[in-house]
């Protein structure tokens, strides 16, 4: 039947196999978490190029800010889980800053919703 060297040639193969997948498994996991979304105006129109900074006490990050695409969307990944306090300010606005808990895995969404600032109100 099988010899010795066939036997031991196979399941050498197999642990191989398992050992790949498995590491396969840890690099495909993540213990980071992401923030994304979207800034508008109050009547639903997108602000573009709005800044949107991650600020105060928030858990040490390499991105600190972002631009509004053409749609209002941003986004910032790479994120270490924790609490963090996201601000957005655009021209003829007024600046709004809310608190967002990142969970590891995860995008964790946060829209922002716009109102004009006294000056543009007149």
């Amino acid at each position: 039947m099988y010899n010795s060297k066939k036997i031991i040639l196979i399941i050498s193969s197999i642990i191989i196999v398992i050992v790949v997948l498995a590491l396969q498994n840890m690099v495909n996991s993540t213990d980071k978490g992401a923030i994304a979304g979207q800034v508008t105006t109050v009547q639903g129109a997108p602000v573009v190029d709005a800044s949107v900074m991650i600020t105060g006490d928030s858990p040490a990050h390499e991105d600190i800010a972002a631009l509004t695409n053409e749609h209002g969307e941003y986004g910032f990944d790479n994120l270490v889980p924790g609490d963090y306090a996201i601000m957005v300010n655009a021209e003829n606005y007024v600046v709004q800053t809310q608190q967002v808990r990142v969970e590891a895995g995860p995008v964790t969404p946060l829209d922002f919703s716009l109102t004009l600032g006294p000056a543009q109100q007149e």
